[in-house]
This record gives structure tokens, sequence and C-alpha cells, in this order.
């Protein structure tokens, strides 16, 4: 009962037109297809404005890069 639209990239294809694979995990590996955490910001025609990630799963931006990333696309 989530009130937001949930998707799904079983395959793995837009994880790997956005770059985003987690390059800790080989083919082969249990986690292989896995995303790094990333935050998009999207125009509304759905380009990629800028992306903030880090290879390391465990590192998620600061709020304050968050911010001062959008305020850096207004």
């Amino acid at each position: 009962n989530i009130g937001y639209p949930m998707l799904s990239d079983e395959q793995a294809q837009i994880v790997r037109q956005l770059d985003l694979l987690d390059p800790t995990q080989p083919p082969g590996r249990r986690h292989n297809g896995l995303p790094v955490p990333t935050v998009l910001f999207l125009s509304p025609q759905g380009e990629v404005l800028a992306k903030l990630g880090d290879a390391n799963y465990r590192v998620r931006p600061a709020p304050e890069v968050v911010l001062a990333t959008l305020d850096s696309l207004r």
C-alpha cells in the first residue's frame, strides 16, 4: 500500500544506460547488476541534469550536497 509508483529494472537496462552498476560486483558474483545508490536530478523531459553517488554503497551524498546541487541547477 505505497502511495507512489514502484518501478522495476529487472534486467538492469536503465542502470546500465545511466552507468550506475556497482563496479565492485564483477560478473558471476551474487550482487552483480546492482546499482550504486544514486540521486538523479532530471529535467521535466527526462534528461539527467546531475548525478550524485559513490561506488561505495555505504556512502550517500550529504543533504547539503544534494541541496547545493539542486540550487546550482536553478
